[in-house]
């Protein structure tokens, strides 16, 4: 074969767009482990590290030097993500198109249609309240813990691996999952929590991925990707705007034994296995403190909403 195909180790992402979306698109995910697949023509303007494929028309050039890039961005090291124009599937772009969309594994994020907000926190944090409201005034809202929910369908795959990882016992005689059986091992060291993020991540992603792709012709502006352990799977890299909810650990500890009937220690092991609150409040663009009243966060979402809708 004249081009060999290349699976690269760094996450390869198409943007659908315009130049300016996606140049914009990109030097806002600048953290120093992204990078562009990009043209000749944008190098100036774009605040990453660049890969050119060439000249902006001349897609036999890129389709000549995609595999190449590819090799170099994972040469280079400490890039995560490498993102690149989806190019047009007509005519001399659809070898380009063939050999980007096998290497981003058909990972496609549309400019045009809408935008992602991710949404998280802190477990006892108030996230829920937040995305109710946000749902109450029209915007789509996509719950992680309810993609888990149909992964973890009696027989499903995402079943049979936690069981090969946590213990036979988890999965119950009617062969659905224990899940407190499963929160007290994956929830009892943070090393634990990161096996089983590890484990499920890539499935509730991909099915996030697929559930957005339905929302591309509806008329909604915004997505909300509901998502306790957001950075931990490595979705925040999709989303346009990231909030978290975050309250003091005392107060976040005394709700999360009155939701889930636990005790203090259990509520301990779960705040322990999560993110500090600096890391939340470092690595979002807004930040909704919910240490009051539940319609005091209620207020902030509904300002925090307005605020968003009108300039975003």
């Amino acid at each position: 074969m004249k081009y060999k195909h290349y699976s690269p180790k760094a996450r390869v992402i198409l943007l659908k767009g315009t130049d300016e979306e996606y140049i914009n698109y990109v030097n806002s995910k600048d953290d120093g482990k992204t990078a562009a697949l990009c043209c000749d023509e944008d190098i100036a303007q774009l605040k990453v590290k660049t890969f050119s494929l060439g000249k902006r028309q001349d897609y036999a050039q890129q389709a000549h030097r995609l595999f190449d890039m590819l090799r170099e961005v994972d040469e280079v090291g400490g890039i995560d993500t490498a993102y690149s124009r989806l190019p047009s599937c007509d005519g001399v772009g659809m070898a380009l198109y063939n050999r980007l969309i096998r290497a981003a594994g058909y990972e496609v994020i549309d400019l045009e249609k809408y935008k992602i907000l991710g949404l998280t926190g802190q477990t006892g944090a108030g996230k829920s309240t937040v995305s109710k409201v946000f749902a109450k005034n029209g915007t789509a809202v996509i719950n992680a813990d309810e993609l888990v929910a149909e992964l973890y369908m009696p027989d499903s795959v995402c079943l049979k691996i936690l069981s090969a990882e946590f213990g036979s016992d988890i999965i119950l005689p009617n062969k659905n999952l224990d899940r407190k059986k499963l929160a007290q091992r994956a929830f009892a060291t943070k090393e634990k929590t990161a096996v089983l993020g590890k484990l499920i991540h890539p499935f509730v992603l991909s099915l996030f991925l697929e559930k957005t792709e339905k929302l591309v012709n509806s008329d909604k502006k915004f997505i909300v990707f509901d998502a306790p352990q957001l950075f931990e799977s490595k979705a925040n890299v999709i989303c346009d705007y990231i909030i978290s909810v975050t309250a003091d650990e005392n107060i976040r500890k005394q709700r999360i034994m009155q939701r889930d009937g636990i005790s203090e220690e259990m509520a301990e092991s779960r705040i322990n296995a999560q993110l500090s609150e600096n890391y939340f409040k470092d690595n979002s663009d807004f930040i909704l403190e919910n240490n009051g009243t539940k319609q005091e966060l209620i207020d902030k979402a509904e300002g925090l909403f307005g605020y968003i809708r009108q300039v975003i």
